[in-house]
């Protein structure tokens, strides 16, 4: 049998030996947050773990994404020709590397789209692309959506009984020389017949009204003879003009027009106006973000019933859209031009989930 002797302690050396411990623990943590607190952040792109982290994977110092890394990206448009889009030739033209459009006075475009080829089915995403926006003209990327028309997709709603006036719902503010879309520009109420193929200055869905520079004139348009533009898109859609004054709304064309301005995040639901549960930008700095007569970077992060969008690396809008009547998973991919004045985008890809 083995025996243990046993050493009488003081309770004094105990306290004093405790207190000791405690000494060492204190100052191991204060000079631990000084060490912390004199590091030099890392590159963004370079994983750090940081000193003093708890848990076993630490808090870390993630990487900040870099626009111009196209790693792991597919390209959307070669730089030189159309032919992985789908639109009337006459207007969407390649120009100095981007797909081009102009829409005059003379020979207005009306609403019109060029919509990408390369997957009409597109579900969860990110995709980035840059833009230069010109005069007075609108413009913005179609995403989820489908060909105006289309069986079995949403159609453009009667208007809800929402009160009226400069806050209802799928209003925003007026763009000098905008078209009709919905409650967003003037022009015929939701479920109104359409206009004519005269009105319509030749291709687009609604009414062109035409920039103060036009004086109310202009020629017939492209094609008169050709009422709605065959690769006309409904749905979502990432917003923008060439004055900054929608850039960054989430729009959806021809259903319940805007839905977020940007620096709002929402909540959409069946049978009720959108719910804005954050604003964290007011409406100027918003505009802000915007660069005129200038390229500016745009980004989409599309997941599941959630959209995000981005304009030089700022967050304009969140929607959640949890409406089983209008949301859809997966769609085409375009882009629009209406009013008067050129649209331009290049460098566009895409990475899908």
């Amino acid at each position: 049998m083995c025996k243990f002797a046993v050493v009488p302690v003081k309770f004094s050396t105990v306290v004093i030996v405790a207190f000791l411990g405690l000494a060492f623990l204190f100052h191991s943590t204060v000079a631990s947050s000084k060490q912390s607190a004199q590091i030099t952040p890392a590159a963004p792109a370079t994983p750090v773990t940081t000193p003093g982290a708890r848990g076993g994977f630490g808090l870390r110092q993630r990487p900040v994404l870099d626009f111009n890394d196209n790693t792991g990206w597919t390209s959307m448009f070669n730089g030189h020709d159309l032919s992985e889009w789908d639109g009337d030739k006459k207007i969407w033209t390649v120009k100095d590397g981007a797909i081009y459009a102009e829409s005059t006075c003379v020979l207005p475009t009306g609403t019109v789209y060029i919509d990408w080829n390369g997957d009409k089915n597109v579900g969860d995403f990110d995709m980035k692309f840059e833009t230069l926006a010109t005069d007075n003209v609108n413009g913005g990327v179609q995403y989820r959506s489908w060909i105006k028309g289309t069986p079995g997709k949403p159609t453009r709603p009667e208007r809800p009984n929402f009160p009226v006036g400069a806050n209802a719902p799928g209003r925003g503010p007026a763009v000098p020389g905008g078209g009709a879309r919905g409650g967003r520009f003037a022009g015929p109420p939701l479920g109104s017949p359409a206009a004519s193929a005269a009105d319509r200055g030749g291709r687009g869905s609604g009414p062109v009204v035409f920039a103060p520079a036009c004086n109310g004139n202009a020629g017939p348009g492209p094609d008169p003879a050709v009422a709605v533009d065959p690769y006309y898109l409904d749905g979502p859609q990432f917003d923008y003009d060439a004055k900054g004054g929608v850039a960054g709304n989430f729009y959806e064309q021809d259903g319940r027009g805007t839905m977020a301005s940007a620096g709002e995040i929402v909540v959409a639901e069946p049978n009720v106006q959108p719910i804005v549960v954050n604003r964290f930008a007011d409406r100027s700095t918003a505009q802000s973000w915007w660069k005129q007569n200038d390229w500016n970077q745009m980004m989409l992060v599309v997941r599941g019933h959630t959209y995000m969008q981005f304009i030089n690396g700022h967050l304009t809008t969140v929607v959640v859209d949890d409406d089983p009547t209008r949301f859809q998973a997966s769609g085409m991919i375009g882009f629009e031009i209406e009013s008067t004045g050129s649209v331009s985008m290049r460098n566009l890809y895409i990475r899908k989930f």
